[in-house]
């Protein structure tokens, strides 16, 4: 029985800790914070004009600078912009869930006072904490 109640604790924890992440990040893009590190690098991944269409497949800016600049800074670079793209762009799809204007969402709380330094970290009402 103790073994079930340390389990659920720390499942318990484990979601607590993970939403208050979801939280972080969400007031991140509210912020606009992220947005001004992956916008511009949302640009080097469009297709060229002219060069899409000759090769008649999307090929992008981060597209000719891995194959044609093989300089391991340039291919680290390369690589680390594709990631942070991928990540915005998955950060985008998970904060749409979380929209107010969104019938299908899901609202995770309508009010939450952060407590840094406190035991109780936060106090959250409303939405999944009524």
């Amino acid at each position: 029985e103790m073994l079930f109640i340390a389990q659920f604790y720390l499942t318990f924890a484990f979601i607590f800790e993970y939403f208050f992440f979801i939280c972080s990040i969400l007031i991140m893009l509210q912020d606009g914070l992220f947005d001004q590190v992956a916008v511009p690098l949302l640009e080097l991944n469009k297709p060229l004009p002219g060069i899409s269409d000759i090769a008649n497949k999307r090929i992008s800016a981060l597209d000719v600078a891995e194959t044609f600049v093989q300089t391991p800074r340039v291919q680290q670079s390369v690589k680390i912009a594709r990631i942070v793209i991928a990540f915005y762009r998955g950060l985008q799809s998970v904060a749409r869930l979380f929209e107010d204007n969104d019938p299908d969402g899901m609202l995770l709380a309508d009010n939450c006072v952060f407590r840094p330094g406190q035991r109780q970290k936060y106090i959250c009402t409303g939405g999944l904490f009524i």
